[in-house]
């Protein structure tokens, strides 16, 4: 009979310095990785949530979780509050250059910490511990996506194996306590990323049920209650966030309200993984390292738009992660196959896990896909790669099973046979990588005709270097289970086991751990000059280019700039479309309502367009200009230039009325669709407020409306000092309307705003000196009851620590004694 893993360790309390000393480990590899981070003055470089944004965040904490926030940009702005993430709660408490450097290596030391214990729970030794943590966070996606800087699916990833640890003691202890703080990880883990946790959520719902299974029948209504416990803690933390990431991901995509079924499934499949790219798994940079990297880019299809192939119109791929794992982890998880001490059911379910998750990443390229598509909630997920991520997490699981079988289980004869496999694939995949020979024609002429043939030998190169290094690894894997035949070079073997995964890791960390200088949005005179001179308005860009889209996609965000530029909402929302759509190219006309008061602009394109449409000469005029020039270091400063003589770059001053707040004489009813058609006919703007709002009574007056004395802004809105000559008067927000804004007129009771001209919000004053606050009403019964249950798993998981940690400080002392 195949022995059990026994439920509970006796040395679980006496093994916390084991597991500190493995920890110590970890650290040292991420202070290996992340070491891109440790010069002053450079960040690790991370895309989506770049040095520029999280600066902005860091401003507005912690007064973003509990008051909210109101920005005024990209486009006209935003309102909103930041959620109790782990990201987020770290950002508000640390130094932003240390946050940047090593909070993806936070989240996976923590990650790390709590798979170690749960596959210590489950009655592993240390080493299969070690390995199957290192292939399970250390490798693959979850290592190489700190590159394109998915941080809330690190989030996810800590939450996931927090859930995994907490469920295991909850079915080992029986504890009802155990059960609210599953039921908090997971509901948190939904927190950081609906659409990621939901996969994760399969699979850790599958193992909850599976474990369930297993439970004696007398127990049976102790768990049906820690079940429900779990569940509710879980519901009341996720409804907030299930409803919140409905409204903005898919009731505004327009292709999941309006398109096709085939347009659906285009949208939610793009990014799948193909099949024919699987060497990648065990090739590291076969298929390429990422789609932007200089010498060897990824050149599959991952991410390919759906019209690039009849149109080439989009782009051909998109991918800035990796997949690699290797044939060392692949192997080591093929062996969990065999019987021995792990359960065959337990090998069986995680076995099922991996492949399941596996076949759903392949997305259109797969059958199993289609079929999740179906069901509810997941027909609004795109992205069918992210299921790489939970894949991995079993390869991890798999991998320490197939490990401890190897040391336990199996005599020299499997362990010879493992060893001849894996030398085998290695003459196989070293062959392979001898045949690719980037100076032959034929192997160059395959890349004719496409985006990469430019580069076509240094692809080809990679590849060649990339089957060596798989037969390589092949080849160290082969002598490594050699050795593990043999009692006396057992602790050798098992320690090369360990490090061949730690040298993959670190090969994967030198392509995707890069260091990204940050003294430009740290000391910058052109965002000096804006902040001093913009006041409550926008700038813009005349025209996109790569160093104006960084400014506004890392530098505006740094310090706070507000602009109205559409390139960093690649998602927009379909009010926003119908706008862009009847404005046309009227330009001047989006400037005035969007309340821009600078352009930015190249000089020779500013003079250009001046040149060709004379009119504009009396409208825009050079405030500020400033030349781009290399420092010592090679990284571009700021120099302004002299009025006498101006910069190759400018700053150029709108001179109609464009403020962000207009007072208007002139206020009408009219439905969305009227104000759209007005704005596609070419009616004026700013003459008359067109109110949405039902039951509104119009007016309109000859004399001037009044005057605004005083703007002063706050992270929560404004308050402004107006004076209405009129009876009457509108003032209008150059701010996208939101019915949780609200109006305090000289302190009186919040009252909501008015829907105008379609995209804009706005109050209506009576005559009179007026005090009035603008802001929004953050409060939700719902989100309140999120923030306290959150609250309350953290006083559980503080009262279940400090047992723990005082046991296993006595243990540590008496080990030393």
């Amino acid at each position: 009979m195949t022995p059990s893993v026994p439920c509970f360790r006796p040395e679980t309390v006496k093994s916390i310095p084991h597991t500190a000393w493995v920890l110590a480990g970890f650290t040292v590899l991420a202070l290996f990785l992340f070491r891109a981070g440790l010069p002053s003055g450079t960040v690790v470089q991370s895309m989506d949530y770049n040095y520029g944004l999280m600066a902005m965040y860091k401003a507005e904490l912690p007064g973003a979780f509990f008051g909210g926030f109101w920005r005024g940009f990209p486009l006209l702005g935003k309102v909103g509050t930041l959620p109790f993430t782990f990201p987020f709660v770290t950002l508000a408490v640390l130094p932003l250059e240390f946050y940047m450097d090593w909070i993806y290596a936070i989240h996976l030391l923590l990650a790390s910490f709590f798979f170690i214990r749960f596959l210590r729970l489950r009655g592993l030794s240390w080493a299969p511990v070690c390995a199957g943590t290192l292939v399970a966070l250390w490798l693959g996606n979850n290592l190489t996506l700190v590159h394109p800087g998915h941080l809330l699916k690190y989030g996810v990833l800590l939450c996931a194996t927090g859930t995994l640890y907490s469920l295991e003691k909850m079915f080992q202890t029986r504890s009802r306590l155990w059960a609210v703080m599953s039921g908090g990880w997971l509901g948190w883990m939904f927190m950081h990323q609906a659409d990621v946790g939901l996969f994760f959520g399969l699979i850790l719902g599958a193992y909850t049920l599976f474990r369930t299974s297993e439970v004696p029948k007398p127990d049976l209504p102790k768990a049906g209650i820690q079940l429900a416990i779990l569940l509710g803690v879980a519901g009341l933390i996720v409804w907030e966030t299930f409803r919140d990431q409905m409204n903005t991901q898919v009731r505004n995509a327009e292709v999941l309200q309006t398109g096709s079924p085939e347009a659906k499934w285009d949208f939610a499949t793009q990014w799948s993984f193909p099949p024919a790219e699987s060497m990648d798994l065990i090739a590291p940079g076969f298929w390429g390292w990422s789609s932007i990297h200089e010498t060897a880019p990824y050149h599959g299809v991952t991410g390919q738009s759906p019209e690039w192939k009849e149109s080439q119109q989009g782009f051909p791929n998109l991918r800035l992660e990796n997949v690699y794992l290797g044939v060392l982890a692949l192997g080591l998880a093929a062996f969990s196959i065999f019987p021995g001490t792990v359960p065959a059911r337990e090998r069986m379910f995680w076995l099922i896990c991996f492949a399941g998750t596996l076949l759903l990443s392949f997305g259109k390229f797969g059958p199993l896909f289609g079929l999740l598509h179906q069901a509810p909630l997941f027909s609004s997920i795109r992205n069918p790669n992210k299921f790489l991520q939970v894949f991995q997490l079993c390869a991890g699981i798999l991998a320490a099973f197939g490990l401890e079988t190897l040391i336990r289980d199996h005599t020299n004869l499997i362990r010879k046979h493992g060893a001849v496999v894996f030398l085998a694939l290695a003459a196989i995949l070293g062959v392979g990588g001898l045949l690719i020979r980037p100076e032959t024609s034929a192997e160059m002429g395959a890349f004719a005709e496409t985006p990469w043939q430019p580069l076509a030998a240094t692809i080809l190169q990679t590849r060649k270097l990339a089957m060596i290094h798989a037969s390589l690894l092949a080849v160290w894997s082969g002598a490594c289970l050699l050795l593990l035949r043999h009692a006396k070079w057992q602790l050798l073997a098992l320690t090369g086991i360990v490090l061949g995964l730690a040298a993959d890791s670190a090969l994967l960390g030198r392509q995707y751990l890069k260091p990204d200088p940050v003294g430009f949005l740290q000391d910058n005179a052109l965002a000096d000059f804006l902040s001093g001179n913009l006041e409550s308005q926008r700038v813009s860009i005349l025209q996109p280019d790569m160093i104006h889209d960084y400014y506004i996609s890392h530098l505006f965000p740094a310090h706070h700039i507000a602009f109205a530029d559409i390139r960093v909402a690649p998602r927009l929302d379909q009010d926003y479309k119908d706008y862009f759509d009847a404005v046309g190219a009227r330009r001047l006309r989006v400037w005035r309502e969007f309340g821009v008061k600078y352009v930015l602009a190249p000089r020779p394109l500013a003079e250009r367009m001046v040149q060709q449409n004379p009119g504009l000469k009396n409208l825009l005029l050079v405030d500020w200009s400033y030349n781009l020039i290399p420092d010592e270091t090679g990284n571009l400063q700021v120099q302004p230039a002299p009025s006498s003589q101006p910069g190759n770059y400018l700053v150029i001053e709108f001179k109609p009325p464009s403020d962000r707040f207009t007072l208007l004489n002139q206020a009408a009813p009219a439905t969305r669709e009227e104000a759209l058609a007005s704005i596609r006919n070419g009616g004026p703007a700013l003459r008359t407020a067109q109110v949405h709002t039902p039951g509104f009574e119009g007016f309109a007056y000859t004399d001037p409306p009044g005057t605004i004395q005083e703007i002063l802004p706050s992270q929560q809105g404004f308050l402004l000092s107006v004076t209405v000559d009129t009876p009457k008067a509108f003032l209008r927000l150059a701010d996208r309307y939101d019915p949780r804004l609200r109006a305090r007129i000289n302190g009186g009771d919040p009252q909501p705003l008015h829907e105008v001209g379609f995209l804009f919000a706005g109050v209506e004053l009576p005559a009179g000196v007026h005090q009035v606050e603008l802001g929004y009403d953050v409060s939700s019964g719902r989100r309140t009851l999120q923030t306290l249950t959150l609250f309350c798993c953290l006083g559980v998981g503080i009262w279940l620590s400090v047992p723990l940690l005082r046991a296993g400080t006595r243990t540590w002392k008496a080990a030393e004694a």
